[in-house]
């Protein structure tokens, strides 16, 4: 029996054919699967197939207008998606799979866990035509260990019906209402002008628009208002302890305050508690925390972070990036000491070695593993299937990677120290009118997890004046104390802080806009639209973002709302659960779209400043070159303006037509240089003037002599041969000397050794660099050369960090 297994990637389907006992080699990978003994797994290309757009049902749609919304179409149809980047080799996968499924016997999917890999490894059988048996792989991770293990635990792909059913229907659902809601909004607000970029609207996208436009509107609008603080100051032991009075609501009235100051005795009697506490250590990584963390410290945006993530997933190195879980599975509590000591060995991720870790206190928490807190995913961590097969080597990482590994490698570390514990004391002293006057201390008894990991929860308690305040030890409760000072501090409110991407992240999975997987995307469409702009650490959403909201609140409020959002959330979870049908949620789908579109078109003209709005759409890269070498072409300036501007680099090619037109009649320099070679190559070849002086023609000589091409070799060239000729006491042959390229592979074939101070330093940086000295260094002077260049740079960044 031949056995078909498909999986999401290419990387998935090599690590899944050694898995099964083969070699993969590129003459396979070429042919767009593997075959192993009865077994052939083939790969898709992300998602191979996408919805009809409105125009594929009928051209007339093509046209943007109220008259054609709602759209009218009842059914949804899927075709391959050849048009997108990679759309030749998601057709040519599509037509393996097709092809294949006349082979096997049964197919069994090993797509990602999760509701759209099922959407990719379901739908390609199902358009394959296949209808027999399908199988399912489970797994986190990609390593052949981890396959192994799935491939002993196979379920039956009907088993996830209900994942598919909600996969197809999120994305019919962003379908609909993305595209019918764009196209209203665009009539709408920009009355219609599609030479500015587009008005997009959707599901997730216009709710969390609005989310940071309440933000950055509440900061924008805040007036700071003066409030008051009564303090007072008694002496304890030769100390002096300030209490403060900040009750909520804040004191505005500065009379009220000067009364509760005036209140205080000279001597009162203070109310001491003291009670020990303890801090865990930050749990593991799910892909929400992992984007904050690496926004807050790397500077990066979420959908790189997922980007980077992602690689390290496909190589094989972390667990899959896109879980929302925080937690492992009890069975990897045994596989907790083989990661310290792996981890342990690498001091860039941990100094202080398996032994310092050790001797902190590592071990199995119970709040780490707990199989009741898993989802279809664990949390991300370092995958030990691999550490287990091979040593871990950073230098195989590209920097980003080597940073987003690090840090959550040093996570699964931290979260396995004891809690931080302390001792809190609660000073106290309540006034006659009842107002309290308290102040609080801190003392670290047992450092736990801080005592490697200072700056780990950082965040979390920035602004606390109760860190590890220490308080006269004569504190007790019952003591009665002179006040030696009593004062009225004027503080001012604050605005709430701007959106950082962490903590629009945070708010983000706090009102369900769908899982954490998917936030960096939505994030991004919102930079690509010109809806918000700023950093990582300030979001801010542009006047463009700001007016657009402005119109649907006027108009389709329920949009906005988070709560709409996450009940589509719920919806789409009960097909999943069984509760409810596919076609039950899209007719409520195109209800709530109508409604919406409905609301739009009945829009007065002005209801929005359309100047705010309409923003000219940038040019394609490939109508920028054309402009660039136009002008070239022509001798004359192109401003920075026209080249921002795909109207204006529209007007520019057209109003040169005439001169470009004539201009490209004229062959190239690189045309005629290329003729000339075709022509040293082969002599018997001539060119006339007329082919010289017709593009036309001469491309046509081009095309048909173009493997005569032979160049002639520069000057440098010739002279480095010779030099090195004479070094090494050998004759240039002399057709060498008359062939650019042979002379390149000449040049190549015979290095010279390097000096011996050159040899010493490249030896001297191995040694820095813990690595062995490739062979090739000792006796070609190049490759030495290039060796010193990429390691001394190295060096010197690490130094500057």
């Amino acid at each position: 029996m031949i056995t078909g297994y498909l999986t999401e990637k290419h990387t998935q389907a090599a690590v899944l054919a050694r898995a099964l006992g083969g070699k993969p080699s590129a003459a396979e990978k070429s042919a767009g699967f593997y075959r192993i003994g009865d077994n052939i797994i083939t790969w898709a290309a992300g998602h191979l197939f996408r919805l009809f757009s409105p125009e594929e049902y009928d051209p007339a749609l093509k046209t943007w207008s109220f008259d054609s919304l709602p759209f009218p179409f009842r059914d949804f149809r899927y075709c391959v998606d050849a048009e997108s980047s990679n759309g030749a080799l998601k057709a040519r996968q599509f037509r393996i799979i097709t092809d294949l499924s006349k082979q096997v016997d049964r197919w069994i999917i090993a797509t990602d866990d999760d509701r759209e890999g099922e959407v990719i490894g379901r739908q390609a059988l199902e358009f394959a035509g296949w209808k027999r048996d399908i199988g399912r792989l489970i797994f986190s991770a990609v390593d052949e260990r981890t396959f192994r293990k799935a491939l002993g635990a196979e379920k039956q792909a009907s088993t996830f019906d209900g994942r598919y059913r909600e996969g197809l229907t999120r994305g019919i659902a962003d379908f609909v209402i993305g595209l019918e809601i764009t196209r209203a909004s665009h009539l709408a607000f920009s009355q219609g002008d599609r030479r500015s970029i587009v008005v997009s609207g959707g599901r997730v996208q216009s709710p969390v628009l609005s989310l940071i436009e309440d933000r950055c509107a509440s900061i924008r609008n805040f007036k700071p208002e003066d409030y008051f603080e009564p303090a007072l100051v008694c002496s304890v032991g030769g100390s002096s302890v300030e209490l403060i009075h900040s009750p909520d609501p804040k004191i505005f009235d500065r009379s009220l305050a000067d009364r509760i100051g005036a209140s205080v005795p000279d001597r009162i009697s203070l109310e001491v508690l003291t009670k020990p506490g303890r801090k865990a250590p930050p749990r593991l990584y799910n892909s929400s925390s992992l984007f904050g963390d690496a926004a807050d410290h790397f500077g990066w945006e979420s959908a790189h972070t997922l980007a980077v993530a992602n690689r390290l997933y496909l190589d094989g190195h972390i667990l899959y990036p896109r879980s929302d879980c925080e937690y492992l599975p009890e069975s990897m509590a045994a596989e907790a000491g083989l990661l310290l000591d792996r981890l342990g060995q690498v001091e860039e991720i941990c100094p202080e070695g398996s032994a310092g870790i050790l001797d902190a206190g590592f071990r199995v928490r119970d709040d780490i593993y707990n199989d009741r807190k898993i989802t279809a995913h664990t949390a991300i961590i370092p995958n030990v299937n691999r550490l287990k097969s091979t040593n871990l080597d950073l230098s195989a990482f590209d920097p980003d990677e080597k940073q987003l590994f690090i840090m959550i490698a040093r996570r699964f570390l931290v979260s396995h120290l004891p809690d931080e514990e302390f001792l809190q004391t609660n000073v106290s002293w309540t006034a006659p009118g009842g107002e309290i006057f308290r102040t609080t201390g801190k003392v670290v008894t047992k450092p736990g997890w801080r005592r490697l990991y200072q700056a780990a929860d950082e965040d979390e308690e920035a602004g606390s004046e109760s860190v590890n305040i220490r308080l006269p030890i004569e504190l007790q409760d019952g003591l009665t104390v002179h006040v030696s000072d009593c004062s009225i501090k004027r503080k001012s409110t604050r605005a709430a802080p701007w959106f950082t991407e962490k903590s629009l992240q945070a708010a983000l999975e706090k009102y369900g806009f769908g899982t954490p997987s998917t936030f960096a995307e939505h994030i991004k469409g919102l930079r690509a639209r010109l809806y918000i702009a700023g950093s990582v650490k300030k979001i801010e959403i542009t006047g463009r973002g700001s007016e657009i909201v402005k119109g649907w609140r006027k108009t389709v409020p329920e949009l906005l709302s988070p709560k709409m959002t996450a009940y589509i959330e719920t919806r789409l979870r009960e097909i999943e659960q069984g509760k409810t049908g596919m076609a039950d949620v899209i007719a409520e789908i195109r209800q709530l779209s109508a409604r919406w579109v409905e609301a739009l078109r009945q829009a007065p003209a002005d209801l929005v400043d359309i100047s705010r709005i309409s923003i000219s759409r940038p040019p394609t890269l490939k109508q920028k070159a054309m402009v660039r070498r136009a002008a070239e072409m022509l001798g004359i300036p192109v401003s920075k303006e026209i080249l921002q501007d795909r109207d204006a680099c529209s007007d520019f090619l057209e109003q040169h037509r005439q001169k470009l037109d004539e201009a490209f009649r004229v062959p190239s320099g690189e045309m005629i240089a290329l003729a000339r070679a075709i022509t040293h190559g082969n002599p018997e070849l001539e060119l006339s003037e007329e082919l010289l002086s017709s593009r036309e023609a001469l491309s046509e000589f081009i095309n048909r002599h173009r493997e005569h091409a032979v160049f002639k070799p520069s000057d440098k060239q010739l002279e480095l041969v010779r030099k090195r000729a004479g070094q090494l006491g050998i004759a240039v042959p002399q057709n060498v000397l008359s062939d650019a390229r042979r002379l390149s592979v000449w040049i190549e074939e015979h290095p010279v050794p390097p000096s011996s101070k050159q040899l010493q330093l490249a030896q001297k940086l191995a040694l820095a660099s813990k690595i062995e000295l490739p062979q090739d260094c000792k006796f070609n002077a190049t490759r030495c050369s290039a060796f010193i260049q990429n390691h001394f740079v190295a060096r010197e960044r690490k130094k500057a960090k």
